[in-house]
């Protein structure tokens, strides 16, 4: 409803981002979180959600470090920034590891 009476509320768009994800609904979530940063990128929360939809429903580690990396660059103190730290580096890994297995098999 509030989107209705004002498209733009940063909140209100990335909570109906975490309904269709609740839903599986990945591609509208993504959608919703990515408008909410377009409109505020100082937005951390859509940054997280992102990371975590690339990176465990998506499959896709470039997008998922991206979003984890300026998640922690605009909340770097949170407790959440240190778990999120932890997923960026388990991310570079896979990549490492996902490098050397596509340059073997050429």
């Amino acid at each position: 409803m509030a989107l209705m009476y004002n498209p733009e509320k940063v909140g209100a768009l990335h909570n109906l981002g975490l309904v269709f994800q609740n839903k599986g609904l990945n591609d509208e979530a993504i959608t919703k979180f990515e408008k909410a940063i377009d409109i505020d990128p100082n937005f951390s929360p859509s940054y997280l959600n992102l990371g975590w939809l690339y990176w465990r429903k998506k499959g896709d580690l470039k997008n998922a470090e991206k979003n984890f990396r300026v998640y922690c660059l605009i909340d770097p103190d949170s407790s959440t920034s240190k778990k999120v730290k932890r997923y960026i580096k388990k991310i570079v890994h896979d990549q490492k590891l996902k490098g050397m297995i596509k340059h073997k098999d050429n």
